[in-house]
């Protein structure tokens, strides 16, 4: 009889991710993982102690995924990209989509939310559109793209828009994020914008 194959974390983490991506989160189970990697769960279980502790593991391997489309270069202002990246993603990885911004699995993600919101602003340092905006201001517009883009991908992800070319994409990205720009810059009083009024719309938005 030949050995048994004896499965790593790295090995049995991308089994699981790659049947979420292929068939979704409630696809994912450890009796179909067990039947991937010869019949047991105890493999499984030896690794990530619990299926939560492996859904943690998938949800930052997608997180990965997602950072990596979000801060590919595409037309050369990393802003804008951002969002394209944002809605490529939802349109390419529909599973994964739907698995991060899931409700119900929302706190398997949330521990990484305010590092990817921080490192994608420090990409963001010296972009020159926003070198005359206040911190405030600055805050304000990123958030105003994210839920411009948030609507975008989730409305492409359930195929309830009919717009998935990415030159479309790109140019209806480009547009907004240029009126959200110039729509902070017309409104003198949003330079008194603190962090406490910015915390306001991140619960607001629950992003």
């Amino acid at each position: 009889m030949p050995p048994k194959v004896k499965y790593d974390p790295a090995a049995i983490l991308a089994i699981a991710f790659d049947h979420v991506r292929q068939n979704g989160w409630e696809a994912l189970s450890a009796r179909h993982l067990a039947d991937r990697i010869g019949g047991s769960v105890g493999p499984i279980y030896t690794h990530f102690k619990s299926m939560q502790g492996l859904q943690a593991a998938v949800v930052k391997k997608a997180l990965d995924l997602f950072y990596a489309y979000v801060t590919q270069a595409r037309t050369g202002d990393q802003w804008v990209d951002h969002g394209i990246g944002y809605v490529l993603f939802a349109r390419d990885e529909r599973h994964l989509f739907q698995m991060l911004f899931d409700p119900r699995y929302r706190h398997l993600r949330k521990p990484y939310d305010e590092s990817v919101w921080l490192s994608l602003g420090s990409e963001l340092a010296d972009y020159a559109p926003f070198k005359d905006l206040s911190e405030g201001q600055i805050g304000l517009v990123r958030r105003a793209l994210w839920v411009f883009v948030h609507g975008m991908a989730t409305l492409l992800n359930a195929a309830s828009l009919p717009l998935d070319d990415e030159a479309a994409i790109t140019f209806s990205v480009a547009k907004a994020a240029k009126i959200f720009i110039q729509g902070i810059r017309d409104d003198p009083q949003t330079r008194a914008i603190t962090k406490d009024d910015l915390r306001l719309v991140k619960t607001l938005l629950g992003a």
